[in-house]
């Protein structure tokens, strides 16, 4: 295995290339994120700058540097490798783009550092990527990532930006890394190396993976798909792939050099590998929260939907959207639908206790929340249950009579969801909490459910992708 734990916790660090104007963007990423080794800027000319003393060459740094991150010019690139390769660095990020993106010199600048690799046995990222964020320590690629807490899920991506998209739209979701790879071009290691790596990496719950290709030939196509394979029956791996449509294509080609998969050849490695595949980035964040988050003995044993909703209308309109999506929306047992029915306090006006269940006014009676979700998880029929809990209906509410009655609310349907759950193993449960209104209070709600391990969602399809990801996912382990 080529890549090593030493890869995300160094101990020393060199900077080619950092400059003012810049900012000394990688000096402060560092620091901001509470990087907890040495940092080294090397330039010729300057003695200091961001706060720190530059040294001329490596050879002048006081300690042996165990990795590296090159900011220079292309043309110089390859030079500054070669001093990496002298003093023994055991890994180079090379930020610096212009190689076989970028026309006929970026490939001979690109085979140029290809042969250094090779000769020197490196192990470099890049180039045209921003390496390795990994917040226990401290090793970073923007300042304002930093991240308190320790999470499951490890990310890599052949787009810098989408790697620093997935970190800060995650960290707005609760979404905690272990560690966040961006591998640009890849020249040297591949996303094959580094998902075989995660695979046994203790700290890594969840691999998700952004790919424009895969690979640059066929033995480097193959060592990927029998990589995922092997992963994928060890812990699930989240795929969004970029370069699907024609113009995609194009378009990775001219940003990372990429040769396209097509479509049918696509199909049959997901199909193969198992693999959960994601279509958008939405659907790439709600997948890594929920595979996070939902333990493994709770994931759907079946396509099977329990709808829970304050109107008849959204419980229509959130049946065709699940339908689309493959999902079933099965009726209620005799005796669940009798037992809610019959419950004295749901009123019989307005009520549909079949599924999805239209609990009309009688939504916002706590103990008929309570009685009602119990029920549904333990009804044989369902295998997960989706809740839309429209917040401008709770809030109206709180205006008009009881100052204390929202958090009540919440509070009484994370209680009754944590309860079932305890009983009932095997049915997720994901709430969905639609931007309609109320939006800063909406912001507060998700935090509260997220960080007890409840999914929350914006809306019912983002929810019901999930699901199906869960039920397909599981499926496949079935199927081993």
């Amino acid at each position: 295995m080529r890549v090593k734990k030493e890869f995300f916790y160094p101990k020393h660090i060199a900077i080619f290339g950092s400059s003012e104007r810049r900012g000394y963007y990688w000096i402060h990423s560092l620091i901001d994120t509470g990087f907890n080794g040495a940092i080294y800027p090397i330039h010729k000319e300057k003695k200091f700058g961001g706060g720190l003393q530059f040294y001329q060459s490596l050879s002048q740094v006081p300690e042996r540097v165990d990795y590296a991150i090159i900011a220079v010019p292309a043309e110089h690139v390859s030079n500054v490798l070669k001093e990496c390769a002298k003093n023994k660095v055991n890994f180079v990020h090379i930020f610096t783009s212009g190689f076989s993106e970028s026309g006929e010199i970026g490939r001979k600048r690109s085979n140029e550092i290809k042969e250094i690799i090779k000769k020197n046995k490196m192990c470099v990222a890049g180039p045209n990527c921003l390496g390795i964020y990994c917040p226990k320590s401290g090793l970073s690629f923007r300042s304002e990532i930093y991240q308190m807490d320790e999470g499951g899920v490890s990310f890599i991506s052949q787009s810098g930006g989408i790697a620093t998209n997935v970190v800060m739209r995650g960290h707005k979701q609760n979404l905690l890394f272990s560690k966040v790879i961006s591998i640009g071009n890849s020249v040297d290691l591949q996303s094959a190396d580094f998902i075989e790596f995660l695979a046994d990496d203790p700290e890594t719950k969840v691999i998700g993976l952004y790919l424009e290709n895969m690979g640059r030939n066929e033995e480097e196509k193959k060592k990927l798909i029998t990589t995922l394979k092997n992963s994928n029956q060890k812990k699930p791996v989240i795929v969004w792939r970029g370069g699907r449509t024609a113009l995609g294509a194009r378009a990775a080609l001219s940003h990372t050099g990429a040769t396209p998969t097509d479509l049918k050849t696509w199909s049959e490695i997901v199909k193969q590998t198992g693999i959960v595949e994601v279509r958008t980035f939405e659907e790439l964040i709600d997948t890594l929260i929920a595979f996070e988050i939902v333990k493994p003995e709770f994931l759907p044993k079946g396509p099977n939907v329990g709808l829970i909703a304050v109107s008849g209308g959204i419980g229509v309109t959130n049946s065709d959207i699940l339908d689309d999506l493959g999902l079933r929306i099965p009726y209620l047992s005799e005796k669940t639908m009798r037992e809610i029915e019959d419950y004295d306090q749901v009123s019989s006006v307005g009520v549909s206790a079949a599924n999805p269940i239209d609990l009309g006014g009688a939504f916002l009676n706590l103990s008929v929340m309570k009685k009602v979700i119990t029920l549904t998880m333990q009804d044989e029929n369902i295998e997960s249950i989706i809740i839309e809990i429209s917040q401008h209906y709770i809030y109206d509410r709180i205006l008009l009579l009881d100052k204390n009655f929202s958090q009540a609310f919440l509070k009484r349907i994370l209680e009754t969801i944590i309860q079932a759950s305890q009983i009932v193993k095997g049915k997720p449960i994901a709430l969905v909490m639609p931007t309609i209104a109320y939006e800063m209070k909406e912001i507060f709600n998700r935090d509260y459910f997220v960080r007890k391990g409840i999914p929350v969602f914006d809306t019912v399809e983002n929810a019901g992708k999930v699901i199906r990801n869960l039920y397909q996912y599981q499926n496949y382990k079935d199927s081993e």
